[in-house]
């Protein structure tokens, strides 16, 4: 019996071993694949300032723009970002964002000026005339802002289809469009989508899902679609 009991008892501590060791493993092996992703991010950095400097745009100091990105700018486009820029665009760094990446048009002539100390996850920025993000702005997870239609209004001139001798959408070149401004400190909360000739008011919060169609003064809580002012923020 007593012999019957020590090996059950080395059978126990034996299983323990296992399972310590088994543990420990999956710590290292944790380690590892952790690490993989914190290498990309850190490579996305410096590939996403290639990618912009290769499009002329003038990125300030301290700029963190990480994951895939999508650019385009078209001909005659402008682009500048002040300093101490963060973008995150997709590969789950963002959890909100999950794997949705950041994209970034500008169409010929348009412009894009994005101020400092400004953050974003994962959003999409059409700028057909001009969009302008002051310092301070937060811009939640998969926001769209947009001062452009997109399309034209008459379906006549969105079912031919036809194009410029450029190859440009005349759809698209002829939808009417209107500048963006969010000013100072505002925040735009994840899901918001902002149409064209929109000012949000400095330190204003946008609540998440909105539909701004309209501008919203200063200091204000606004939410919905499409978006109104809920209340006065003090």
């Amino acid at each position: 019996a007593q012999c019957q009991a020590q090996r059950a008892h080395g059978f126990v501590g034996f299983a323990e071993y296992v399972k310590m060791k088994e543990y420990s493993i999956r710590k290292i092996l944790r380690s590892c694949l952790i690490l993989i992703p914190r290498i990309y991010v850190k490579f996305s950095n410096f590939y996403n300032k290639l990618l912009l400097w290769a499009y002329g745009v003038k990125v300030g100091h301290n700029a963190y723009i990480m994951g895939n990105i999508y650019i385009c700018l078209m001909k005659g486009a402008r682009m500048i970002i002040g300093d101490d820029f963060l973008m995150l665009s997709g590969s789950g760094i963002n959890p909100i964002s999950r794997n949705l990446r950041a994209a970034i048009y500008a169409s010929e002539g348009a412009k894009i000026t994005i101020g400092n100390n400004v953050g974003m996850s994962s959003p999409c920025i059409w700028a057909k005339e001009s969009i302008t993000i002051c310092d301070g702005v937060n811009i939640g997870a998969g926001c769209t802002i947009l001062d452009t239609d997109c399309h034209n209004m008459d379906w006549r001139v969105r079912a031919a289809r036809e194009t410029t001798l450029e190859g440009i959408s005349v759809d698209c070149s002829t939808a009417k469009s209107a500048p963006v401004l969010i000013c100072e400190n505002a925040w735009i909360g994840a899901g918001v989508t902002v149409l064209k000739g929109v000012t949000i008011g400095a330190r204003s919060i946008i609540a998440a899902g909105s539909v701004v169609t309209k501008s919203i003064p200063a200091d204000c809580l606004a939410g919905g679609n499409p978006a109104r002012v809920i209340r006065k923020l003090q």
